[in-house]
């Protein structure tokens, strides 16, 4: 029965010619799925079967141009497990070479895999303490035995197949670092309100001591003196060596009615996302050490608009910004199949990121006269509520504590038959809004239609400046802003007893 059901299916998408015209009224994707469907069911139902081989190519370029996500979970795990038991071994081989041949088949978009920091960074050693700058990275330690087992890299939490990375010190020596003992600078401030930071004079040692190198290492340095941080900006050898570390690309998509997918999102930002998200996900799948995830999360948060929908966007943004992404744009190009937004990031490394610490919150236009606060930071609640009281010409008719961080307010409307004298409102309400956040430091970062593009429904997302700022500095221009850009790559040379 299960075979014959598998047939039917298959059949069913088959493209029948009437007159001579083949009838697509199917999409590619609906055909893709029942083939896959169809094709799985058969190995399930009939492994023994004279023409399997022909059902695992079928499987494999579905699987290879719709689901790259099922390739561990589905083929490698389920059905390779299930074949390989005797009397159906060699069908299980032959799959599981197929699985290992797509997986070479997935290529990392920037190359970088699992490196989580890049060329110019400048970091703290965790254990040693010293101020150091990357030259370059390996995707584990390239490091011979001897080195390797001088300085204990086995016994590092991490061991040697973490990413390793080649630097230099403050005092000009070089080092190969692990990359749990890098702490990226600053660092975000502590109850006291302290923060360890980079300054020109850290440059000036840098350049003192290390002058030769860094020129054939980076074009220039960016320094931003109140925010306390530094970015060496590398040369276009470099940057063609080390690809993605000049800036980097991320793609956010909500699929369907309960799924996120993530493409090319830095490791520390996707284990980010999964303790965030916590209980929220009932599955969770990834391919290619990360390039590509995905969540799927329960009771469907993207089938209608809602508190709890807008929460996970506002989660999403808040993970991802404290991550050093700025978000660009929403795009259409490229979307998938059951996409209902593909949302833009990129990690561009310089001085004018937005400032470690920054909280995030978001407004919601539910209907004309409902406005929602999400997520208010506890120090900004007064200046947030208070701005969205006074933003509407008519004024507040009631307004109630959704939960923790959560508000909704119900505006005074124009009445029945007064949709013009609304819309001539909405406007002037924009503005309001804007201008009064701004003199709070509330800056609007984006803005994310969740149930789709309307002109009185939308999500606001917006940074509220930390529970502590650090101290503000004069910048002063400096001499070593333009550096002699070389095409002569940097090269270690011999590796000093240190991680």
């Amino acid at each position: 029965m299960v075979f014959r059901a598998a047939n039917n299916i298959l059949h069913s998408v088959t493209s029948v010619r009437v007159q001579h015209q083949i009838d697509h009224s199917l999409s590619s994707e609906a055909r893709a799925a029942a083939l896959y469907a169809s094709a799985t069911t058969f190995l399930i139902a009939r492994p023994e079967a004279a023409d399997a081989s022909r059902f695992i190519g079928g499987i494999m370029s579905v699987v290879k141009e719709y689901f790259p996500l099922d390739t561990e979970p589905v083929l490698a795990r389920a059905l390779c497990g299930l074949l390989i038991r005797d009397p159906h071994q060699s069908v299980g081989f032959q799959l599981r070479h197929i699985v290992d041949r797509l997986k070479q088949d997935f290529v990392e978009v920037n190359g970088r895999g699992s490196v989580q920091w890049w060329v110019g960074l400048v970091f703290r050693h965790r254990k040693f303490g010293y101020m150091g700058l990357v030259l370059g990275w390996d995707k584990e330690c390239r490091a011979d035995e001897e080195w390797i087992e001088t300085v204990g890299v086995n016994q590092l939490p991490r061991g040697r197949k973490q990413p390793f990375y080649s630097v230099i010190g403050e005092d000009g020596g070089t080092r190969y670092v692990a990359e749990e003992n890098i702490v990226p600078l600053p660092t975000a401030p502590n109850e006291k309100g302290e923060q360890d930071r980079v300054g020109w004079s850290n440059v000036h040692e840098f350049l003192i001591n290390s002058a030769w190198t860094i020129e054939q290492t980076f074009s220039r340095v960016e320094v931003d003196e109140e925010l306390g941080r530094a970015w060496f900006v590398p040369s276009a050898n470099t940057a063609r060596e080390f690809p993605g570390d000049t800036e980097s690309y991320t793609l956010v998509a909500l699929n369907g009615a309960d799924t996120l997918r993530c493409h090319n999102i830095s490791p520390s930002a996707l284990s980010a996302l999964r303790e965030s998200f916590g209980n929220e996900t009932r599955l969770y799948g990834e391919v290619a050490d990360g390039e590509v995830a995905e969540f799927v999360f329960r009771n469907s948060p993207w089938s209608a608009k809602s508190v709890r929908s807008e929460m996970l966007i506002v989660k999403l943004f808040t993970i991802l910004l404290s991550q050093q992404y700025t978000f660009v744009t929403s795009i259409d190009y490229g979307r998938q199949y059951l996409d209902k937004l593909s949302l833009a990031f990129t990690r561009a490394l310089s001085s004018n990121e937005r400032s470690v610490g920054d909280s995030i919150f978001a407004l919601s236009f539910v209907t004309p006269t409902v406005l929602r606060v999400l997520h208010a930071p506890l120090h900004c609640t007064p200046a947030i509520l208070q701005s969205v009281r006074n933003a509407w010409p008519r004024g507040v008719k009631a307004e109630s504590k959704l939960g923790n961080g959560c508000w909704e307010f119900r505006l005074k409307g124009f009445g029945y038959f007064s949709a013009e004298k609304s819309d001539e409102a909405l406007v002037p309400h924009v503005f309001a809004l804007l201008r009064t956040f701004d003199s709070h430091a509330f800056k609007l970062v984006a803005g994310v239609p969740i149930g789709g593009r309307s002109r009185n429904k939308d999500l606001w997302i917006f940074t509220s400046p930390g529970t502590s700022k650090p101290p503000s500095h004069t910048a002063s221009p400096s001499p070593y802003q333009h550096t002699i850009e070389s095409e002569t790559a940097y090269s270690p040379g011999v590796l000093p007893l240190q991680l």
